[in-house]
């Protein structure tokens, strides 16, 4: 499986454009709130020649943000009101994208992988409960490599 093409699927949020000797991986809002904020994106990777191809280290950070004001209460019992601008938490996220070889065919199977059970689907949400580990099962094929 490419991983390059599993990591563009990747949905994320809250990153900026980034410019990589003559390529650039963008970032798309998809949809926002009311309040401006991002709902969902796409990491968008647009190589400029066949140089380009290796690996790049992406860094991004994942925030969260309230859709209305709330008061969190510490367990020192002290209180935070967190606003709607005010982000709850930040998630850094490291990972190495591959830029493969161009391939002579986009058929999912015959080079592009094609993602197979139990692979989620497309835009699925999917969710962690609390103190609890989220296991992502993916699988895909492809029958020829370059």
């Amino acid at each position: 499986m490419s991983l390059s093409l599993l990591l563009l699927l990747l949905l994320v949020c809250s990153a900026q454009a980034s410019h990589f000797y003559g390529t650039v991986i963008t970032y798309y809002p998809k949809d926002t709130n009311t309040n401006g904020s991002v709902r969902t994106c796409t990491l968008s990777f647009s190589p400029t020649n066949s140089s380009n191809e290796g690996p790049y280290a992406v860094q991004l950070v994942m925030e969260d943000f309230p859709r209305q004001q709330i008061t969190l209460f510490q367990t020192n019992g002290s209180q935070v009101v967190k606003t709607v601008n005010d982000a709850i938490g930040k998630i850094p996220i490291q990972f190495v994208l591959r830029v493969d070889p161009v391939v002579p065919s986009c058929t999912e199977g015959l080079y592009l992988p094609k993602f197979l059970p139990p692979t989620p689907a497309n835009r699925a949400q999917l969710y962690a409960p609390v103190s609890q580990t989220l296991e992502i099962s993916i699988n895909a094929e492809a029958n020829n490599s370059m």
